[in-house]
């Protein structure tokens, strides 16, 4: 009888942030802005400065319609009214802005 393969179960919270929740954070692969809910938690990725691996989630990004990946240090508590103006601005060109996500929630 072949064994059985594990299931990782993802957390569903990880350092006081949800799967689901919305956040502002720098991507990893431009430090370009983002905005999305989290979607996966990552506990173990590789950061060029650091000797130990870092926290990360990734992103369904909004503001350019693809899944995103960021640190954990990255994530912007509270952002400033230019970010949440260029969040609106990008989601705009993609034809969605923030009230009509809101409304089909």
């Amino acid at each position: 009888m072949p064994r059985r393969k594990k299931v990782k179960i993802p957390p569903e919270t990880f350092m006081g942030y949800e799967i689901g929740q919305e956040v502002y954070c720098k991507a990893l692969s431009d430090d370009r802005l983002c905005y999305g809910p989290i979607t996966e938690f990552h506990k173990g990725c590789s950061h060029p400065d650091f000797d130990e691996p870092q926290p990360a989630v990734t992103v369904a990004c909004l503001m350019r319609g693809s899944f995103q990946t960021c640190y954990m240090m990255d994530i912007i508590a509270e952002p400033t009214k230019k970010q949440l103006h260029k969040a609106q601005e990008e989601m705009a060109k993609l034809g969605m802005s923030l009230s009509q996500r809101k409304k089909r929630s």
